[in-house]
């Protein structure tokens, strides 16, 4: 693994060499995030093609995922800056990736009759659980790769007994 650290921090510093390395890979997680639902779109499209209003239910899944995927992890990325900000950043990217696709089931539910028949509903908690598993790989992955703040790797060493090198 800390081989693939040092290629990815590479890559990272080699093509964006002006930005920071939590701006990168911020965008490298919301790119693999659009990257995945574009895949999981064009799968669906080519999958039901000949059924009725199946174009117009994917592309509102979609949609729908899209903004609450990607502004979840934008909103979790931008406000894990500071440990005092984390959790609050946390509970707010959760909850805009949670309300949007509930708010969008209980919209099909009592207007969205020509959506709903074609499969939205289905095609929402498919494409949710997806972009929530490649947002929960990206934290574990990005986690790793984006060093904590100086301010924060101060406190935590003045706060602990024994500190374990990966070296």
């Amino acid at each position: 693994m800390p081989q693939f650290h040092g290629i990815l921090q590479a890559v990272i510093m080699t093509r964006f060499p002006f930005t920071s390395t939590r701006l990168c890979t911020t965008l490298l997680g919301a790119t693999v995030l659009v990257a995945v639902l574009a895949v999981a779109t064009v799968g669906s499209l080519a999958m039901g093609s000949d059924r009725p209003n199946w174009n117009a239910a994917v592309g509102f899944a979609a949609g729908v995922c899209l903004v609450s995927s990607l502004g979840g992890w934008l909103i979790t990325r931008a406000f894990s800056a500071e440990n005092k900000m984390a959790v609050a950043g946390a509970i707010a990217g959760v909850s805009l990736r949670i309300l949007l696709p509930l708010v969008a089931l209980v919209w099909l539910n009592t207007g969205g009759e020509m959506l709903r028949t074609a499969g939205t509903g289905g095609l929402l908690a498919a494409f949710y659980l997806l972009l929530l598993a490649t947002d929960i790989f990206l934290h574990i992955i990005v986690g790793k790769f984006c060093p904590a703040l100086p301010a924060a790797a101060a406190s935590n060493r003045s706060h602990s007994v024994t500190t374990i090198s990966n070296s």
